[in-house]
This record gives structure tokens, sequence and C-alpha cells, in this order.
């Protein structure tokens, strides 16, 4: 895999020769949440398929751009992903299914990953981990974040590595 930032683009081309398949992708960098590319030595789904292949999660994000580049960069790492584009289409994915854990943006219209952290930890009595992906990164919202509900606080832009370590973390914690 290679991912590349050029002329304010992030480029990301999956090559599979084996396969006869070529991906490419290109998001403008002005939502990229992932800053850095992984190693080319070492794809995320090696490095990090030993926890995630059996990972489920719940992506909560509006913006439709940095929703899809977070899912790839987790299916990628053999994480079994859905996406929700707003706190109410969680909900519902909720009701279908309990992920092992939960990574939430914190500003999104309607309602924002406050309330959604609140839900959970009122209507679902097995703790999920919850980890808030936000630009808001002050102290005050850290604290929020933490009396919301949610498990850990990650500052967007987000490393790739730090996110899936991350997840990895609280996954064999929980």
């Amino acid at each position: 895999m290679d991912m590349r930032a050029r002329n304010g683009v992030m480029a990301i081309q999956i090559n599979e020769p084996a396969r006869h398949r070529e991906l490419a992708v290109c998001v403008p960098s002005s939502t990229l949440l992932v800053t850095e590319a992984f190693s080319e030595a070492t794809e995320p789904s090696d490095r990090h398929g030993g926890v995630l292949a059996r990972v489920s999660v719940l992506v909560v994000e509006d913006d439709d751009d940095a929703r899809e580049l977070l899912q790839m960069t987790l299916e990628l790492a053999g994480a079994s992903v859905q996406a929700a584009a707003s706190v109410a289409a969680a909900r519902q994915l909720l009701a279908e299914c309990l992920p092992d854990l939960i990574l939430s943006d914190i500003g999104m219209p309607l309602e924002d990953g406050y309330s959604l952290a609140a839900y959970v930890r009122q209507h679902i009595p097995e703790h999920i981990p919850m980890l808030a992906l936000t630009a808001f990164t002050s102290a005050e919202d850290r604290a929020k974040a933490a009396s919301s509900g949610f498990d850990a606080h990650l500052s967007k832009p987000i490393d790739a590595n730090v996110l899936l370590e991350t997840i990895e973390h609280w996954v064999r914690s929980n």
C-alpha cells in the first residue's frame, strides 16, 4: 500500500498483482485523518491483523470522506466495520448488533458524539470501549468526553498506526 500527500490531496494506492486488482483513492487533505503512511514493508493487516481480525468496530462520523477513510483503514487492518453518518444511524446499528469498540466523532449535526456516549452508557449494560476521534482537543473537551462516557480521546488528524494501536489496547483491556 502506498499513501502520498501531494498538492493538498492524499492518494492511497493498493496494488494486488496476484489478484490483478488495483485501487486508488484520492481524498482532499483538509478532510484527511490519516497523516502518515504505513511502512511499505509492513501492511496494516500484517501488523495489526492478529487482534483486529477478530474485532468489530462501529465508526460514527458525519463527514463522508473521513468515515470512508476510517472504514478502509480499519478493514485493511482486518477489522469488521459498520459505519454510521449520524448518532441516529449509530443507534439503529447498535440495536441490531453490539460492536467490540465504538469510534466516534464529537462534532456532528443534530446530535453530537457526547449524546451517543451517554446513550451507550445508559442503555447498553455491557461495557463497550468508546474512543472519541475529534478536532475538539482542549483540556475541557477531553474532560467532557470522559464525563460523557468515552474511554479515550484521540485528536484529529491521527496517524493510522496510533489509531490501530489504540484500538488494539482498548479491545485487549476490555
